[in-house]
């Protein structure tokens, strides 16, 4: 799959917000952070529905949120703020129905292929 890499704070601020355009099934937005911790993703200015997926630094997933709906009331973001449990160093996001059609588990793994 190909993926777009945000690694820094701008990017990973600014990450899928106000785009038209959702990732196809095969691509989607990795975000990549310093050190393993709890990162949530507030839908916050997302257009559509994500599939999330939290990775830990040895790319095992540690957490999975299927059809996550951005949000349609600012004042309320308890309905569009995913956050994982377990700590991750990585997460990846995709159209809604990418897990599904990609056949990911929680025994998925995460492998960095440089091209």
């Amino acid at each position: 799959m190909t993926v777009e890499i945000a690694d820094s704070d701008f990017d990973r601020q600014r990450w899928l917000t106000f785009r038209n355009d959702k990732p196809n099934l095969d691509s989607g937005l990795l975000l990549i952070y310093d050190k393993p911790d709890l990162y949530s993703m507030w839908l916050l200015n997302i257009k559509y529905p994500l599939d999330l997926m939290w990775f830990d630094q040895n790319g095992d997933i540690v957490y999975l949120k299927k059809d996550a709906q951005p949000c349609d009331n600012i004042l309320d973001s308890s309905k569009c703020t995913f956050k994982n449990t377990k700590p991750a160093e990585f997460v990846l996001a995709s159209s809604a129905g990418f897990i599904q059609h990609n056949n990911i588990t929680e025994s998925s793994k995460l492998e960095i292929i440089s091209a």
